[in-house]
């Protein structure tokens, strides 16, 4: 049988504004300098060193898992450019790029679209040393 009363008391306590952003907890902390790759690692990241380094896949790299042999699925809503940006220039010489399609448009040009997936694929794919190396250049897409 169910009982309408309550099973613990109830206290009442007034409103208060709240200021959401100045009541927030400090869940951030300043962004830290740069980390210095070391010398010895196989590529020369550039820029995207701290991007690779978050899940220490300059490791990987170092111990010759580059992606070689897996292939990726990326799904986004466009790859502006990525067929003439030497972002991608290994990436299409070497014919890593298996595939696309627009499931929007029914087709297979994703070029002219959005540039998010564009920018998603850099941080995987990308391999200009020294300036930008994406978290697995080696794979097929």
């Amino acid at each position: 049988m169910l009982s309408s009363s309550a099973i613990a008391a109830k206290t009442r306590s007034t409103a208060q504004p709240v200021n959401k952003q100045l009541d927030a907890p400090a869940l951030f902390t300043p962004a830290t300098p740069a980390s210095v790759q070391n010398t010895t690692d196989f590529y020369s990241y550039g820029s995207s060193y701290d991007q690779v380094h978050i899940h220490n896949a300059e490791f990987l790299h170092n111990y010759n898992f580059r992606g070689q042999g897996m292939q990726m699925a990326i799904i986004d809503d466009g790859f502006a450019n990525f067929l003439t940006l030497p972002t991608f220039d290994s990436a299409r010489n070497n014919n890593q790029i298996l595939g696309t399609w627009d499931f929007v448009t029914n087709n297979s040009s994703v070029n002219e679209d959005d540039s998010h997936g564009m920018k998603c694929f850099s941080t995987i794919a990308a391999n200009m040393p020294g300036t930008f190396v994406g978290t697995a250049p080696a794979a097929s897409y």
